[in-house]
């Protein structure tokens, strides 16, 4: 009787390793990948950002000035670039 235990468990194991690896080996593989890929190609590369917002400085710079008399014409404006 034990000599029949043993081959009965012999081939329970038997039969659920063959099971085992007859699921794995029978799924299909997953071939969705996470990553987004692109195959290599020459072309224009798009020079445009779209952003919302605004942008600010960094710094703010107070120009002046100092003059002896009347002023009488200003030729720039707020934000005009002057040397």
């Amino acid at each position: 009787m034990r000599r029949a235990a043993k081959i009965l468990l012999f081939l329970v194991l038997l039969a659920a390793g063959g099971g085992g690896a007859w699921w794995f080996l029978k799924s299909p593989a997953a071939t969705d990948s996470p990553f987004l890929t692109q195959a290599v190609a020459v072309g224009d590369v798009e020079d445009a950002v779209s952003a919302l917002g605004s942008l600010q400085p960094l710094n703010y710079v107070d120009v002046g000035t100092q003059v002896s008399g009347q002023l009488q014409k200003i030729h720039v404006d707020y934000g005009d670039a002057v040397k």
